[in-house]
């Protein structure tokens, strides 16, 4: 099996060559990475190289961090998952509905405040006239102009809208639920998030390249619009819902240790990856035979994949999104090979 996993392998080295990836991609057992490479650049314009160690966001996986840091304190009986959100957020209308699960699950039904934004946004600038290309772009980069949301503003932000459905009703993704549970964090252990997730995961598992601090990356973040490569600005979000600076040597880390279960209890853990409606967990889909994640903030993504029976990760971080005639191509011809991997560690 080790000369078939070696070229197989080799296959995925070929596939994200052929199809120019840009950044780093890790596949990790539960105790040994695997394979580790890189492609491309983390600054084009300086031909830089991205490797192992390149700095680069990874937006929404933040969540997943968020999400352990609950647990945490729901370990150490400070906070329960049933609890109402009014105890942290009196003043928000409908707290008295939602509980700290029902953010981590998503089914709050609280609206996004990203999108709400974003809606606003583009009425003010009237991008009616703009290429799809140039929209997304657009999102992208003004999603987080001026991105310095704290808790109050987020507040003040969805306070204007109803809830989108009754609570615990139904599934939407909505980054709302996620940024208030980072305040919940910091009123329920007296500290900041970002000391919080560095002295109870960064520091516990060695992720000595990783922090809250998005300005922390070192590599850029680009996007083709119609054909041109444009380069975001830099961005500084400061949310639980999508802060975090790491590596794909550090994110291999961060697999390992979901593989094996550290820091939290076997409960907590089951907790985490039970699915309701069959479609989030805490901080998870279900993407086929795979927990997944994917992360998108200001150009910047990033992947994650999991497999409990095959005991293995893929991990992709990247500055650069394919462009659109070859992206779904690619997801497609990546699908094919995470099920043929699987194959051959013989779990299917």
């Amino acid at each position: 099996m080790k000369k078939q996993l070696k070229n197989h392998l080799e296959k995925l080295h070929h596939l994200e060559e052929k199809y120019d990836f840009n950044g780093a991609i890790s596949i990790t057992n539960d105790k040994n990475i695997l394979d580790v490479f890189s492609l491309g650049y983390s600054e084009i314009e300086n031909q830089i190289p991205f490797i192992s160690n390149t700095k680069s966001c990874i937006g929404s996986l933040t969540k997943q961090f968020t999400a352990l840091a609950i647990m945490l304190l729901v370990e150490e009986d400070k906070i329960k998952l049933d609890q109402l959100i009014s105890d942290f957020f009196p003043s928000y209308p409908y707290s008295n509905q939602i509980t700290i699960r029902m953010l981590l699950n998503m089914t709050s039904g609280i609206p996004d405040y990203v999108i709400i934004c974003m809606e606003e946004r583009k009425l003010e600038a009237n991008t009616k006239s703009f290429s799809e290309e140039e929209q997304y772009f657009f999102d992208l980069e003004n999603d987080e102009k001026d991105y310095q949301y704290d808790t109050k503003r987020v507040l003040d932000i969805i306070s204007k809208h109803q809830l989108n459905f009754s609570p615990d009703s139904k599934f939407e993704y909505s980054n709302s639920n996620y940024f208030l549970l980072g305040d919940i964090i910091e009123q329920v252990s007296n500290t900041n998030y970002s000391d919080y997730i560095s002295e109870n995961i960064f520091n516990k598992l060695a992720m000595k390249d990783s922090s809250c601090h998005a300005l922390d990356a070192e590599a850029e973040s680009y996007l083709f619009v119609d054909n041109e490569l444009r380069k975001f600005s830099q961005q500084n979000h400061i949310g639980a819902d999508g802060s975090i600076v790491s590596t794909i040597t550090d994110l291999s880390i961060w697999a390992q240790a979901i593989l094996n279960h550290e820091i939290l209890s076997e409960e907590s853990w089951k907790e985490i990856f039970n699915l309701k409606f069959d479609a989030y967990g805490f901080g998870w889909f279900k993407l086929g035979d795979w927990f997944y994640h994917g992360g998108l903030i200001k150009g910047y993504q990033a992947e994650i994949f999991i497999s409990f029976e095959a005991r293995i990760a893929m991990l992709m971080l990247y500055n650069l999104e394919r462009k659109p005639e070859i992206g779904q191509i690619v997801m497609d011809k990546e699908g094919i090979w995470r099920s043929q991997l699987l194959e051959i560690l013989k779990i299917r």
